[in-house]
């Protein structure tokens, strides 16, 4: 089948890579031709203008399903989201779309983090609202490959938002570090996303829950640490980012303030029994890495993007 995808960051590359290597057709919509997709067979670019329906809509012109790959923590990604949505409902082969989600508990934190929930909020009402397409937000925890190093990801660093900074060679633990959070590999998620386009018309939930394995920041730290003897521990309690996001003076502070706040909840713990149930459902033959499973594989390949 042909997808689009909206979108070039550094999701959108794992996407790429795995959607084509399961025999998709992929067409980017960038904003700019980006050197990295010009050696991945299969896959086109197409310059698109986020604030031209139409413009949307030519590129995706054959496809049968939208990927929405966007990074935006301004209102701005209301905008663009809604854009891409409205081209996607007056194509003449779209029939499925996938908004930019990649959260943690949707379903019984759907307001968390704060900073996400006011954006993602109003797409989400507007894809209940429609008929046209069908849709499901993927729910996938925090992403396990921001515990190894850049040169073995596609993801940019996050800096301090990041419980685990090699950089500063600190780790700053949410909360107790016994809550639960789900880890899941950018590119198991990907290989996960190949097979859902694979499920029949209006097999589809709301919500899909994608998890390479539950476990707690205790847990990563020790694995960190194991790795690192050098890295050192702290803990932020749930009330100390509470006062972070009341004394924040910045949209970074907010979102510093609101990713802790996020996991010291247990908000990035998904639902065990809709994880399971969705990858015997959906994603049958789809090996789902460990933490301990992708750290070593960096270790053991450190020129490859895991």
């Amino acid at each position: 089948m042909r997808v689009a995808i909206a979108g070039s960051g550094g999701v959108a590359r794992y996407l790429v890579e795995e959607l084509t290597a399961d025999g998709n057709e992929v067409v980017v919509l960038t904003r700019s031709k980006k050197f990295f997709f010009d050696v991945v067979s299969g896959v086109e670019q197409f310059i698109a203008d986020y604030s031209n329906v139409e413009s949307l809509m030519k590129g995706m012109e054959g496809a049968t399903t939208v990927i929405v790959a966007i990074l935006d923590h301004s209102s701005a990604f209301v905008d663009i989201s809604s854009r891409i949505i409205e081209a996607a409902k007056r194509s003449p082969t779209v029939t499925r779309l996938i908004p930019s989600e990649y959260s943690g508990n949707i379903e019984d934190f759907p307001d968390m983090p704060r900073f996400e929930a006011i954006i993602h909020e109003p797409i989400r009402k507007i894809l209940r609202a429609q008929t046209e397409l069908e849709y499901t937000l993927l729910a996938n925890g925090w992403f396990v490959d921001y515990l190894i190093p850049t040169h073995n990801r596609h993801l940019n660093d996050i800096g301090d938002a990041n419980p685990v900074n090699f950089a500063k060679r600190t780790i700053q633990i949410p909360g107790t570090g016994k809550e639960g959070v789900d880890l899941t590999a950018v590119r198991d998620m990907a290989r996960a996303v190949a097979k859902l386009l694979r499920a029949p018309s209006g097999e589809w939930d709301e919500i899909t829950n994608i998890s390479g394995e539950k476990s707690t920041w205790n847990e990563v730290a020790a694995l960190i640490k194991e790795k690192n003897p050098d890295m050192i521990v702290s803990y932020r309690t749930l009330n100390n980012f509470i006062d972070d996001l009341h004394a924040s003076k910045t949209d970074w502070d907010r979102l510093l303030a609101g990713f802790g706040i996020h996991s010291a909840s247990g908000a990035g713990s998904l639902p065990a029994h809709r994880v399971a149930a969705q990858r015997a459902k959906f994603f049958a033959g789809v090996k789902f890495r460990t933490a301990r499973d992708v750290v070593e594989e960096a270790e053991c390949n450190p020129d490859t993007i895991i």
